[in-house]
């Protein structure tokens, strides 16, 4: 609209952000379409010592019209020692769900990213299982009876995995063992608004 906001270039920026998305949340709905918005944080400087660490610029709107709010970090480097030296080969994100208005549960995942191949999904669900109990890790071997006979290495499991095109139960398995967990944090009382 060629029109200057007042102010500072931070709260110019968080005016844009409610006008347009007011606008556009009711053009959202009406089609059944998703907006994904992209935003880089910074260190916060007004915390002292308390709340969130991290900002970002845009003012308030953004959380505000947002259905889901999910907020990534890298927590890991990964590494392989080639010819004598470290070498990243991939990271692991952590993802944070900070609001969620679909089930109002605030959830943290670790997901592996790999240079050269992109999200390893297959290596995440084996990791979350492992780390939740339902396949034992002994020195480095998992027991899997789903996807081999014995104790075998992660890579050897992943490897097992995807030559047999088992991805999809490994999923399922995944699925099952997160609803699981799920189901037991429910409060079993009666509901309040029935």
């Amino acid at each position: 609209n060629n029109k200057e906001e007042t102010g500072d270039y931070g709260m110019a920026k968080a005016k844009l952000n409610s006008h347009h998305l007011r606008l556009v949340m009711s053009k959202l709905k009406k089609t059944g379409s998703i907006l994904v918005i992209i935003s880089q944080t910074r260190d916060s400087v007004a915390t002292f010592g308390f709340g969130d660490k991290k900002t970002r610029a845009g003012g308030r709107a953004l959380k505000f019209y947002a259905t889901l709010e999910i907020w990534t970090s890298v927590r890991e480097t990964l590494k392989k020692t080639v010819n004598g030296k470290p070498r990243a080969f991939g990271i692991i994100v952590q993802a944070d769900i900070k609001k969620n208005r679909m089930q109002g549960k605030k959830r943290r995942v670790q997901i592996p990213i790999l240079n050269d191949y992109g999200i390893d999904d297959v290596g995440a669900c084996v990791d979350f299982l492992v780390e939740e109990g339902h396949w034992k890790e002994t020195a480095g071997k998992i027991k899997a009876a789903e996807f081999s006979e014995g104790a075998v290495s992660r890579t050897r499991l992943i490897s097992l995995i995807e030559e047999n095109e088992h991805e999809r139960e490994l999923r399922k398995l995944t699925t099952n063992k997160w609803n699981e967990i799920e189901d037991s944090l429910r409060t079993d009382r009666k509901q309040r608004y029935q």
